[in-house]
This record gives C-alpha cells, sequence and structure tokens, in this order.
C-alpha cells in the first residue's frame, strides 16, 4: 500500500464532496476487531470486550470504500483510542508528515479550513479529526452536519 501523497489527497477530498458532500475530508477512520485463535501464553492481552480473541485493524480509506492507510496487529484488549494514539498514523499525524494538503477555503468568502479525517466520538479532538456534535438537544445546523458526518463515514 502507496504511503498517501498530497495529491492523492486532493482526489479524495474532491470524491468526498462530490459524492457525500462532504468538503476538505480526505478519509474516514475507525478500528475493527479481526477474531483470532488464542495465541498460546498471551493471557488475556488478545481477549476483548465482545468477549473473543482479536488483534486490532486501525483503518482510513477514502471516498470508495477503499483502504489508503492501515495499522494491524494491536491487542484486542485496546481501544480504538488506545489504538490510534499508539499507532505509526497518529505519529504521521501529529508530526505532521501525513502529506495532509495545506489548509483550503470552503468557498471564496471563507478562511482557510483545515483537511480532515472523520471519525466518531471515540477518538481524541484534534485539528485532523472531526467528529460529530454530542447527540443531545442539537439545533438544526448541528443536526445537519451530524447527518453528513454520518454519511459520509459510512465509507468506513
Amino acid at each position: 500500500m502507496p504511503f498517501p501523497t498530497a495529491d492523492i489527497f486532493y482526489k479524495i477530498a474532491q470524491d468526498f464532496e462530490t459524492l457525500w458532500n462532504f468538503p476538505n475530508c480526505v478519509g474516514c477512520i475507525d478500528g475493527k476487531h479481526i477474531r483470532i485463535k488464542c495465541p498460546k501464553n498471551s493471557g488475556y492481552m488478545f481477549f476483548n470486550y465482545k468477549n473473543y480473541f482479536s488483534v486490532h485493524l486501525q483503518g482510513i480509506c477514502d471516498a470508495k470504500y477503499k483502504f489508503i492507510a492501515i495499522d494491524v496487529g494491536a491487542y484486542g484488549r485496546q481501544s480504538d483510542n488506545g489504538v490510534f494514539t499508539a499507532c505509526n498514523i497518529y505519529k504521521h499525524l501529529e508530526e505532521n508528515t501525513f502529506n495532509l494538503p495545506p489548509k483550503k477555503p470552503l468557498s471564496p468568502s471563507t478562511p482557510p479550513m483545515t483537511f480532515v479525517l472523520l471519525d466518531n466520538q471515540v477518538y481524541p479532538l484534534k485539528e485532523y479529526l472531526m467528529r460529530p456534535y454530542p447527540n443531545q438537544n442539537l439545533d438544526h445546523i448541528k443536526d445537519i452536519f451530524n447527518y453528513r458526518l454520518s454519511r459520509a463515514r459510512r465509507m468506513i
């Protein structure tokens, strides 16, 4: 799997805007437990909250369901957030070496906005991560935002 470039991210952002009406989005991120047989002498490190043994896959996909980056192998008992903050994807994002494009305005009359990855509420709040508003007494604008984010996040 090639390391994503700024050009690839621009193309992905165009796809997210065209297909899912979500601008400046370069991917969706989430974790998945991959069921395994219990490794010998592993104790409960691979035993997850779903009551089976697993390794954790952390993945980022584009607007067309295609993985563009993955990190596999974390212990099943770790949370999505714990796996994310320990993986190489996070390190590249934090060190600004993941090749995310520079900020771009959404329209000529708006200030430049960061390109983001869409996630759910278990991930940390970062400039490059966008998550939904908590679902409690939302006004109409926030409700529409959550709907669009949720619709775009289905890719992962």
